[in-house]
């Protein structure tokens, strides 16, 4: 855990906490790790989201590879992209470079729950806010191509820190555990 996050009681979904983030240098860094590496695996990212206020341009709830954003092994969850600051967004480098490949239709606003769902299914992307599918895309290609890659939870490696809450972070490989719409766990 780099910064100042810590286990918070004001907002939680699941139990009696969550983990805050200020969005001024707090993040919880993944060491490197297979688990991250999903290739052409089916994948499942899941969380709850409570954002408090955006002060970066393209923060990150979730990102999977290192610092540099030229790095054929990234993607992320953005928290309203300065391209669309009133959306969530997923982008891959590998995929599609910097261009946003799946962005929800729901207007993000502060204060508010949402579950935010990132799934492959085959060739097929989705993006899922509460539960309900919002986009997709698709590409057969790898997203990732190391062996071994590190992730962050709220920031991109120490930059572009999201300022929110998270709950019920679960990042599942070689599972896509929705395909269709769902009522949030």
């Amino acid at each position: 855990v780099y910064g100042n996050s810590q286990i918070s009681t004001a907002q939680s979904k699941y139990g009696n906490s969550s983990m805050y983030f200020d969005g001024n240098g707090d993040y919880l860094g993944l060491s490197n790790s297979s688990d991250f590496a999903t290739s052409t695996l089916d994948f499942t990212f899941e969380c709850w989201y409570y954002p408090v206020g955006r002060t970066t341009l393209y923060p990150r709830i979730f990102q999977v590879g290192t610092a540099s954003w030229s790095s054929s092994d990234n993607w992320a969850l953005v928290d309203r992209h300065n391209a669309d600051p009133t959306k969530f967004s997923w982008q891959c480098v590998a995929l599609g470079g910097n261009a946003i490949l799946l962005e929800s239709t729901t207007t993000v606003t502060t204060n508010t729950w949402y579950h935010l769902a990132v799934v492959r299914s085959g060739s097929t992307f989705r993006l899922f806010v509460n539960g309900v599918q919002e986009d997709t895309y698709t590409n057969a290609g790898a997203v990732t191509s190391s062996s071994s890659t590190e992730a962050q939870v709220a920031s991109a490696a120490g930059g572009d820190f999201c300022n929110g809450y998270i709950d019920g972070l679960r990042f599942t490989k070689g599972v896509a555990r929705y395909t269709s719409n769902f009522t949030p766990p």
